[in-house]
């Protein structure tokens, strides 16, 4: 009779440790999921501002603008961070620098 109710605390250790793994794997195909969500829109952003960048819609995009207001388009959108003078010329020096 005594090893009655140790198999049943066994039986219950088993099905607890059972959940439990459920559950972990349940929560990691969840962060699965929200991490492919999460790059997904990210790549859709930077694809939709590379679709309406404005330099694409200029014939000679390395050219000077003609106009101002040719000027002013091709700037109305985000620009690259430039580097400060202190990396530029570390960077020429051949120093450890943070340019990408």
């Amino acid at each position: 009779m005594s090893l009655l109710p140790l198999s049943l605390t066994r039986a219950y250790r088993h099905h607890r440790d059972m959940c439990t793994s459920i559950h972990h794997t349940f929560e990691r195909i969840g962060r699965t999921i929200e991490s492919f969500a999460c790059d997904w829109h990210r790549s859709q952003r930077m694809l939709l501002g590379v679709q309406i960048d404005p330099e694409r819609f200029v014939f000679r995009p390395s050219a000077i603008p003609d106009t101002y207001s040719d000027f002013l388009f091709v700037t109305a959108g985000a620009l690259p961070h430039e580097p400060s003078a202190r990396e530029r010329a570390r960077a020429a020096a051949g120093g450890k620098s943070r340019l990408r």
